[in-house]
């Protein structure tokens, strides 16, 4: 049966996963806000992604778009 020898669950390699390109913001960008942002954002994108809801090429989009979204605000903080 698959995913029956699995160590961890399915969320704690997506936490990771999302968790280090919400620290990858907030390093890159100085702002610790944009990071927990990244995070939980790419988290529910990424799950979207896993449920079906979209497919993969959806997935990049909300993704590029979310970079967009924290570049538009640094300019506008600057």
């Amino acid at each position: 049966m698959p995913g029956k020898d699995v160590v961890l669950h399915w969320t704690w390699w997506m936490t990771g996963h999302t968790a280090l390109h919400g620290l990858f913001v907030a390093v890159i960008t100085g702002i610790p806000l944009l990071g927990l942002a990244e995070w939980i954002i790419h988290f529910a994108i990424d799950y979207g992604k896993c449920r079906g809801y979209y497919n993969l090429g959806m997935d990049q989009a909300f993704h590029i778009f979310c970079k967009m979204l924290w570049v538009a605000f640094l300019y506008d903080t600057l």
